[in-house]
């Protein structure tokens, strides 16, 4: 993976616009808008993923609490996958959330088997910490719904968790 490396904001800001374009076609993923993006770059909890000049995609984490902290959204190309850039970026995003207990929230079959390989529990929505399900009740909002709702696929939605 020589010449890919990772980066707290994008080098051109015009390199999301094809990302955010590709998320709109999978079903893995509800909705990630340019504003979200421009959050996460202002609060510096975003890292993006560069082959040379080229954006392979991106992952972010947002603080809970004082003691969680959730992994995600996250997104590799399709051109990019099947290289280990995802593992990479997890890696990248695990080691600087270390002293928080990590929550991760996925439809994605890649995502959860990392999850498994990394040692977190799953749990279903109810046996979810307090201050988790009070995160997840406030970034509902009716664009979000009807991003979801139109983007609707049996795939189940899985919760895990890894503690510190």
């Amino acid at each position: 993976m020589e010449g890919i490396h990772m980066l707290p904001t994008l080098q051109r800001p015009n390199d999301i616009d094809a990302v955010l374009e590709e998320i709109k076609t999978t079903k893995f993923i509800g909705e990630v808008s340019h504003k979200e993006i421009e959050q996460f770059i202002r609060n510096g909890t975003i890292r993006f993923l560069y082959e040379g000049d080229n954006l392979l995609g991106f992952g972010a984490w947002q603080a809970i609490n004082a003691e969680w902290c959730e992994i995600g959204p996250l997104y590799i190309i399709e051109s990019a996958r099947e290289r280990g850039v995802a593992r990479q970026m997890i890696d990248e995003m695990f080691a600087i959330n270390a002293a928080f207990n990590l929550y991760l929230i996925t439809k994605n079959p890649v995502i959860r088997y990392l999850a498994n390989q990394y040692k977190f529990t799953q749990l279903s929505m109810r046996q979810l910490p307090r201050p988790i399900k009070i995160h997840l009740i406030r970034k509902f909002n009716l664009t979000r719904i009807v991003h979801l709702v139109t983007k609707f696929s049996r795939d189940p939605v899985l919760h895990f968790i890894r503690k510190v």
